[in-house]
């Protein structure tokens, strides 16, 4: 049970960063309570890219099915750009993804 509720609470600490008022509510209706002091102690980094609008939910299944690295946000669905809130530790990792996912779409970052 410890170790879900340390997975849990890297999720909501996304969440939280990400300023998803449904998750973060989802998360707290959740039968695992976390005090709100740990809420926000790790924060993500936001980072973004432009793809093809016919990939965004392509995109966004293949890095949340890596559970903890990253959350996916479309910041602006015409014009295709999404935000990815990675989490601390796993910038590698998700560098590592991306240059898979690369090979089968066009993933075009934005400073």
């Amino acid at each position: 049970m410890q170790n879900a509720s340390a997975l849990y609470r890297a999720r909501l600490r996304v969440c939280r960063q990400a300023e998803d008022a449904e998750l973060i509510q989802n998360a707290y209706n959740s039968e695992i309570r976390i005090p709100n002091s740990e809420i926000g102690k790790m924060d993500t980094q936001s980072r973004f890219f432009r793809v093809r609008r016919e990939d965004i939910a392509y995109f966004k299944f293949i890095i949340e099915s890596y559970e903890g690295m990253a959350v996916v946000r479309t910041k602006d669905p015409r014009e295709a750009i999404v935000e990815l809130m990675v989490a601390p530790g796993w910038e590698k990792d998700l560098e590592e993804v991306l240059q898979g996912l690369r090979g089968e779409m066009p993933i075009e970052p934005i400073s």
